[in-house]
């Protein structure tokens, strides 16, 4: 019976999940072997009429977590699925900072996956701390620029005021992600109209260059971003071009 519950929340099938609830009188909060309730599938797959049903007449529990600690909310945030999360957000109360077994709200996890509508909506609207940072100390800036998601990095640092020299637990900011996964043009703009502190050290002692030349998936285009191509736009009073990109290097990259 809970399966079927389940399956029938997943394809919106009011109706069944109507029957199941009034007249089988199976329990709202019944899940499956993952703790995925009607209520999160639902909002994962973006009913919104399912959604608003659970919540308001079969009363689910709108901060039940499935076995990853994934809410409706953080569901439908990850999804896309904006009509839900907005129902969730501004009439069931639905807690914005809930956080999953990692410890990623939300807004961490939109970002993650470059969601620039659900980013906007949970900044401005939901007024999701743009600070908030996952168990290894990643915000949702961090996260948009390791996985190259240039909109939702521009968004958050011109917009909504994210803190570019944020460090995670390894003392690496969003420059210093973007770099070692490879994303020039987030690289690019968090240089050039960013300002981001290029001469940064993470607890390794490792520059931004030193993580372009050890990473194993960075490309040739970030590495002659950072060494060449800003060889040419320096311009230090008092120090040859030659001496202040040496500077700027690591003993480690320098040998």
């Amino acid at each position: 019976m809970n399966t079927e519950l389940i399956h029938a929340a997943r394809d919106g099938d009011l109706d069944t999940v109507r029957y199941y609830l009034k007249e089988t009188k199976a329990p709202v909060e019944a899940h499956d072997k993952e703790g995925v309730t009607a209520l999160i599938r639902g909002a994962m797959k973006g009913h919104l009429e399912l959604v608003r049903f659970l919540v308001e007449e079969a009363k689910a529990d709108v901060e039940a977590k499935d076995v990853y600690g994934l809410t409706a909310l953080i569901s439908a945030a990850e999804r896309n699925e904006i009509k839900v999360l907005r129902y969730l957000v501004e009439h069931a109360n639905a807690r914005v900072e809930a956080t999953d077994g990692y410890g990623s709200t939300a807004l961490i996890r939109a970002a993650r996956k470059g969601r620039i509508g659900v980013v906007r909506y949970l900044v401005e609207d939901a007024k999701a701390n743009v600070e908030a940072e996952d168990l290894q100390k990643w915000t949702a800036l961090i996260w948009g620029a390791r996985n190259g998601s240039l909109e939702v990095v521009q968004y958050l640092v011109d917009k909504a005021g994210a803190n570019t020299e944020a460090k995670s637990n390894k003392g690496w900011t969003a420059l210093m992600c973007s770099t070692f996964y490879g994303h020039v043009r987030v690289v690019r703009y968090l240089i050039e109209r960013a300002h981001a502190n290029v001469e940064a050290r993470d607890y390794n002692g490792h520059t931004v260059t030193d993580l372009a030349f050890l990473s194993w998936t960075c490309g040739s285009s970030v590495k002659k971003f950072l060494t060449v191509d800003r060889l040419h736009s320096l311009t230090w009073i008092g120090t040859s071009i030659f001496d202040a990109f040496i500077r700027s290097l690591s003993p480690l990259t320098r040998c």
